[in-house]
């Protein structure tokens, strides 16, 4: 068994931070959740400087060294820099809507009361990546985004941009929220993915999925994705999904992608 350096591409709200504790569980793995990577910042400058980082950490430590959901590569930024130096890369992906909804509550919840350069900030985004979203928006609906309609607006922007890259990925480098969290046999293929070698016991996958709750830090959702989409969003929030989708789905036929991956987007409509 040679260790290696890894990392785990997601955008957040799918149990990253789950996955990074349960992985240091084995006395073989060092896993870093975000942008707690390392104390030198100077390793956040490239994707190289990141790669190298850890690698370093490998020769250091004797362990498989990797991060998860790290500022600000989301997608296959580092995939080629990790994978020259012979570490594995994969990516997590959630039902959209349900990492929307996610990402949207805990945005709005962390973000309270608002703040109107944030606001102004992430309008602009908006306004600059889907401009027809707005005018749309405002054609039917007579009003501007509200606070809480942008936060959304932007988090559903930010899931399927973030995603688009990870969508091609073979398979073997795809590893599902659903799954990962609640199939042994799955978080084990995950872990000897990313650590080729490393032996799996009983006994730590027995400590991985009683190690407590996944994702506590976010807003209780209803249970399906139907109860989420006709229930819990009102109608502007259904017309700023379907709007982005759309623009995901004719730019880079997202809706077929997801289909392929057994992510439903469109009969619970």
């Amino acid at each position: 068994m040679t260790p290696n350096c890894f990392m785990i591409a997601s955008s957040g709200s799918s149990a990253t931070k789950w996955v990074s504790r349960v992985l240091n569980l084995h006395p073989s793995i060092t896993a870093w959740h975000a942008n707690e990577e390392t104390e030198d910042k100077l390793s956040l400058k490239s994707e190289d400087a990141l790669a190298a980082s850890l690698n370093e950490k490998v020769k250091q430590s004797g362990t498989f060294v990797g991060t998860i959901h790290i500022t600000p590569w989301h997608g296959v930024e580092m995939q080629p820099h990790i994978e020259k130096l012979k570490g594995r890369f994969c990516g997590l992906l959630r039902h959209p809507v349900y990492r929307i909804n996610s990402q949207s509550e805990s945005k709005i919840k962390n973000n309270a009361p608002p703040n109107y350069d944030r606001y102004r900030g992430n309008l602009n985004l908006l306004i600059n990546e889907i401009p027809g979203l707005f005018i749309a928006f405002t054609e039917k609906f007579g009003t501007v985004f509200s606070y809480g309609q942008v936060e959304f607006a932007v988090a559903a922007y930010r899931v399927f941009n973030y995603e688009v890259d990870l969508l091609t990925l073979p398979k073997r480098q795809l590893f599902f929220y659903e799954s990962l969290t609640k199939e042994k046999s799955e978080f084990s293929r995950f872990v000897t993915y990313l650590c080729p070698g490393l032996n799996v016991t009983e006994s730590y996958l027995h400590d991985v999925f009683n190690f407590g709750k996944i994702n506590s830090h976010h807003a209780v959702v209803p249970v399906s994705v139907k109860d989420i989409y006709n229930t819990f969003w009102d109608e502007p929030r259904r017309f700023i999904f379907e709007y982005i989708l759309s623009y995901f789905a004719d730019k880079y036929d997202v809706i077929n992608k997801y289909q392929a991956l057994d992510y439903d987007l469109t009969t619970f409509r």
